[in-house]
């Protein structure tokens, strides 16, 4: 585990609770920082939810009724609606993660749950870091550094050669 200055804090909706350990997201989010040689006293908010809480973001922040996998919100938002959170000069952001959609994306994959969710955790994290993955030249970046992170972190890359080179998701 690493011992940084990054506030990190993590929270679980109740049905969350014992899917994935804060103590592991923590660990992911303080390794992804670090890697991304991101300034000490930082602070990220990471909220392990259910499908419903996921939904309702994403429909009100994206106007997309649907359940997606991560949410990231950067710190900078100004939205007075912006769940939970107060905005200071060192905050990189939030990311509400659905933890049943992790879940089954990991079943589909043949991955544990924490494989999964570590990949998620990471793919906000960049996000919040101004890493986008709407161009190719910019989708092959953001799969190299998550693969990179992810290596160091856990031993697991979750993209393929082909794909970054190929640029296909």
């Amino acid at each position: 585990m690493l011992n940084s200055g990054y506030k990190i804090e993590v929270s679980t909706e109740r049905e969350q609770h014992r899917m994935i350990s804060q103590k592991w997201v923590r660990h992911v989010a303080e390794g992804t920082l670090s890697a991304e040689k991101v300034a000490e006293r930082s602070k990220v908010e990471i909220l392990l939810a259910g499908d419903d809480t996921v939904r309702a973001l994403n429909q009100q922040f994206r106007s997309q009724d649907s359940v997606t996998d991560v949410l990231s919100f950067a710190g900078s938002q100004s939205d007075n609606d912006f769940p939970n959170f107060s905005v200071s000069s060192h905050d990189i952001g939030q990311i509400i993660l659905s933890v049943p959609q992790a879940k089954r994306q990991a079943d589909e994959s043949s991955l544990d749950i924490k494989q999964e969710a570590a990949h998620l955790i990471v793919h906000g994290l960049l996000h919040l870091l101004d890493y986008d993955h709407q161009n190719t030249e910019d989708g092959d970046l953001m799969h190299l550094r998550e693969n990179a992170i992810l290596s160091k972190l856990v031993g697991f890359q979750p993209h393929s050669l082909e794909e970054v080179i190929d640029g296909s998701e």
